[in-house]
């Protein structure tokens, strides 16, 4: 599923970088709900020492799965902790 504006293409799986200023060109953008199997798939790639360096314990793919489900439950707050 594509997530970014409907006037910007990019890959089916992936949503569309967007240029924003201060960032050098990078395209980036604010991740989003429609984003979620994006992220948990980003964290099930990270090997172990970095995923214990992230959430500062060892976490399951349970523990993934439902942090990843509640970064956007309470937008500005954060998600921390596993």
């Amino acid at each position: 599923m594509f997530c970014g504006p409907p006037d910007i293409k990019g890959p089916v799986d992936r949503p569309a970088a967007l240029p924003r200023t201060g960032h050098a060109g990078l395209g980036c953008r604010e991740a989003r709900a429609c984003d979620a199997d994006a992220v948990l798939a980003h964290f099930r790639r990270m090997p172990p020492s970095d995923l214990r360096l992230r959430f500062c314990a060892t976490v399951s793919d349970a523990s993934l799965r439902a942090h990843v489900a509640r970064i956007w439950e309470n937008p500005g707050s954060g998600a921390h902790g596993p």
